[in-house]
C-alpha cells in the first residue's frame, strides 16, 4: 500500500494568477487556435468535435485584449429539441398513464 496522497490542485481564477501565468496560459490558447485553424477557421479552439452524439460543445476564443480568453459553452440545437419534446411528453403523459 503506497504511503503517498494525493492533493487535489486548487483552481485559481484567471485573474488572481500572476501577471506572466496570465500570459504563459494566453499563449498556449492562442496557439492551440492558430493550430487548429484549418478545422476551425482560426476564431476559437475547442476540443469537442461534432460527431453527432455530443450534445454540448465546450471551447474559448481570444479577446480583444491580451492576456483575456474567454471560455464558451454551446447546446446544440439536436440536443436541445430532444430535452425539449421529453420534457413535453412527462407533461402531456403523466406517469400513472403509462399503466
Amino acid at each position: 500500500m503506497s504511503h503517498y496522497r494525493f492533493r487535489a490542485k486548487k483552481h485559481v481564477p484567471f485573474i488572481s494568477l500572476p501577471r506572466n501565468r496570465q500570459k504563459h496560459q494566453y499563449i498556449q490558447a492562442k496557439n492551440l487556435i492558430r493550430r487548429a485553424s484549418g478545422v476551425l477557421s482560426g476564431v476559437f479552439y475547442t476540443y469537442d468535435y461534432m460527431h453527432g452524439e455530443n450534445g454540448w460543445v465546450d471551447g474559448y476564443f481570444l479577446g480583444k485584449i491580451p492576456p483575456t480568453f474567454y471560455n464558451f459553452s454551446l447546446e446544440t440545437t439536436r440536443h436541445a429539441y430532444m430535452n425539449l419534446v421529453l420534457k413535453q411528453g412527462h407533461v402531456k403523459c403523466p406517469d400513472n398513464a403509462l399503466i
